[in-house]
């Protein structure tokens, strides 16, 4: 299912929420090549289904997306140029450099158990807010300053956050 929200600029943004625990890594594949092309075509929960099934021994239940190399090697197949998925240090760093809604950067975020994938497709050079579509959360937005923390705060503001992580370093650049 996707979702429509918007950001703290007003812009808005198609997020698709994940079907099953394990298909972050297919929702978030699909969403970074929608936001690559600027096309879609039929939808976001669509798209997520034809890469499963495109691609069903790179996304299974058992294992779920398995290795973010093979994030890569989908996004390539299906026409998305990237660089190999890359460890960095300083995430943020790479994020202000390269993430726009046109070069969307895929990272990885660490739980206390298991890992996650989400797409940044804008940092706000302005007030250097990163806008993160997660495929479990929604739309997550997070002052760069406070990275590689990963907080998913509730939407009313009035609560603890609902989920904190951090972002592991694993990340995926598209290129133009």
């Amino acid at each position: 299912m996707a979702n429509f929200y918007s950001d703290s600029h007003g812009e808005r943004w198609g997020v698709m929420i994940q079907e099953k625990n394990q298909s972050c890594g297919p929702a978030s594949v699909a969403m970074t090549k929608v936001y690559y092309t600027s096309s879609i075509t039929g939808g976001l929960e669509a798209e997520a289904r034809k890469l499963s099934q495109n691609y069903p021994d790179n996304f299974t239940e058992a294992k779920g997306t398995g290795d973010i190399k093979n994030l890569v090697s989908v996004l390539r197949a299906e026409g998305v140029k990237t660089y190999d998925a890359l460890f960095v240090q300083n995430v943020w760093a790479y994020l202000y450099a390269y993430a726009r809604d046109n070069t969307p950067v895929l990272c990885h975020v660490r739980w206390k158990v298991g890992g996650h994938f989400i797409v940044c497709v804008q940092v706000y050079k302005t007030d250097q807010k990163c806008v993160f579509l997660d495929p479990w959360y929604g739309l997550v937005e997070i002052s760069g300053a406070k990275l590689p923390t990963y907080t998913v705060q509730d939407s009313t503001g009035t609560f603890e956050p609902v989920a904190t992580g951090a972002l592991s370093g694993w990340i995926i650049v598209t290129k133009r």
